[in-house]
């Protein structure tokens, strides 16, 4: 999955905004939920920096999911799960 070199400057633009706004945020033992997650770009990037806190990526998309759970698995991240499904879904099931 790869991005232009544009499209890539954007999004690492993107995710230091986002993460530079949440990382102050986050106490020592946060649980975070990312609707939308997509691939998992943000969630990914975040549990790496905190390693205390615990991450669940929401994505309706199956494939798009799948591609968030193969990253989640590879980077051998404790804290960071992949649901697939809606919100509904994923409150039902809290």
């Amino acid at each position: 999955w790869l991005l232009g070199a544009d499209r890539t400057l954007r999004k690492r633009q993107q995710l230091r905004s986002v993460a530079s706004h949440v990382l102050p945020l986050l106490e020592p033992g946060s649980r975070v939920v990312e609707f939308g997650a997509g691939c998992g770009h943000l969630s990914l990037l975040l549990a790496s920096l905190r390693p205390d806190c615990l991450f669940t990526l929401v994505e309706v998309k199956p494939y798009t999911s799948n591609i968030a759970a193969g990253r989640v698995a590879s980077s051998g991240l404790a804290n960071a799960a992949v649901f697939t499904g809606s919100i509904d879904e994923h409150a039902s099931s809290a």
